[in-house]
C-alpha cells in the first residue's frame, strides 16, 4: 500500500505492461493490475532469498523499509554487523537527523520516517486499497501486514 502510494507521487509505475496507469483517474481495477505486477516480483525476490543459491548463502541480508523507518538506528546497526564493520559514531546522530524531521518533498533526504511509512492512509482512497490488499494477500500475510481498517 505504501509502495503503490509512493509510485502515484512520481506519476508513474515504470512497469511496461501497465502504461495505461498513467490515465488518470486511478480505479480500483488499474491500481489491482499494478499491484498484483509489483507483489509478483517482490515475492520473487522472497523467494530468492529465503533459498538462495551457495555462492550467495551467508552473504545477503534483507531488510524492510519498515524496519529501517520505524527503528533506523537499530537496523542501521544490524546491516553493519552482518557487514562485519563498526558503525561509525556519528552514524546515530546522522539517522536521528534525518529520519525524524518535518520536511516536504518527493527527493528529499530528511524526513519523519515513521510517518512516511503510514502517509499511504490518508492518500489513498478505500476501494485503492482493498485492491492492493486482494492483489498482494500472500506476501502481505508473509510480511506480518494486516488489512487496513479505518
Amino acid at each position: 500500500r505504501g509502495t503503490m502510494n509512493s509510485r502515484l507521487g512520481f506519476g508513474t509505475f515504470y512497469l511496461d505492461d501497465i502504461e495505461n496507469l498513467k490515465i488518470r483517474p486511478l480505479t480500483p481495477e488499474k491500481m489491482g493490475i499494478a499491484a498484483a505486477n509489483l507483489c509478483d516480483r517482490e515475492w520473487d525476490n522472497i523467494e530468492f532469498s529465503e533459498n538462495p543459491p551457495d555462492w550467495l548463502k551467508d552473504r545477503y541480508f534483507r531488510i524492510t523499509h519498515d524496519e529501517m523507518s520505524l527503528e533506523p538506528i537499530e537496523s542501521a546497526k544490524r546491516v553493519y554487523e552482518f557487514l562485519d564493520l563498526e558503525i561509525p559514531p556519528d552514524m546515530a546522530e546522522f539517522l536521528h537527523q534525518h529520519t525524524t524531521v518535518q520536511q516536504k518533498g518527493v527527493l528529499n533526504t530528511s524526513k519523519n520516517s515513521t510517518a512516511v511509512l503510514e502517509k499511504w492512509k490518508n492518500h489513498l482512497e478505500l476501494p485503492i486499497i482493498r485492491a492492493v490488499e486482494d492483489k498482494c494477500k500472500p506476501l502481505m500475510d508473509f510480511m506480518g501486514y494486516k488489512p487496513y481498517q479505518p
